[in-house]
């Protein structure tokens, strides 16, 4: 019989907080005097600068969930488990959201510059021509970060599949052991709870921010922050 673990409240609040941040920087988008698909025409520099301070944070918190959800999940399911999880979790609903219902803020968005001018039933079936953005109406759009975590899972099976290694499991835990003592108390978040997360949220900020500048050569709304 399986043993259910305890389940860490305070790591969901922290998910709470992170994507109640996540829904209001995106209702402000359209109203700071950064790009964005749909922008209003008249704008906030307050409220620019919120977006800004928000920004310099808010993206490595999410990592930083995310490599909290990894670590639970791999604690408790195999390589290809987790990585069938990851497909149902991450890939179906991508794959859903550009197919259904990102087209509709691609629509909006030409229609406001003037790109398209008929109606929504006309414009959907572009949406079947498989053509990406903004050649045609194909986006991951906001989506992206969904698209990374997808793709930093896959890439990172190989290390996920070392730390399931009981050699490396007794090395990290004699890492964390010397990091949960009083001396190093600066460092409690690399407890047993957290050392893996961290790890995990270290190797996919390195790879977001490689990502982010290839990025930049395809999208220059990647670089408007």
């Amino acid at each position: 019989m399986r043993v259910q673990p305890d389940r860490q409240y305070y790591i969901d609040w922290v998910r709470v907080l992170a994507f109640l941040l996540l829904i209001f920087f995106h209702c402000a988008m359209p109203f700071v005097i950064f790009g964005w698909e749909v922008k209003n025409k008249e704008t906030s520099i307050p409220l620019s600068r919120l977006i800004w301070w928000l920004h310099q944070w808010r993206l490595p918190l999410l990592f930083f969930i995310s490599g909290v959800g990894i670590h639970f999940s791999l604690r408790y399911r195999s390589i290809p488990a987790f990585a069938g999880e990851r497909f149902i979790r991450l890939f179906i609903p991508l794959v859903f959201a550009m197919l259904f219902t990102i087209p509709l803020q691609v629509y909006f968005e030409k229609t406001q510059k003037g790109l398209v001018h008929s109606s929504y039933a006309d414009f959907y079936p572009s949406v079947w021509t498989f053509i990406p953005y903004p050649d045609g109406t194909l986006s991951w759009s906001h989506m992206w970060f969904v698209v990374y975590l997808f793709v930093f899972c896959i890439l990172l099976l190989p290390v996920f599949a070392l730390f399931k290694i009981q050699w490396m499991k007794r090395k990290m835990e004699t890492v964390s052991n010397f990091f949960s003592r009083p001396f190093a108390s600066f460092a409690i978040f690399c407890s047993n709870n957290f050392l893996a997360p961290f790890s995990y949220f270290l190797i996919a900020t390195t790879l977001f921010r490689v990502a982010i500048s290839a990025s930049c050569f395809f999208d220059r709304r990647f670089c408007c922050f």
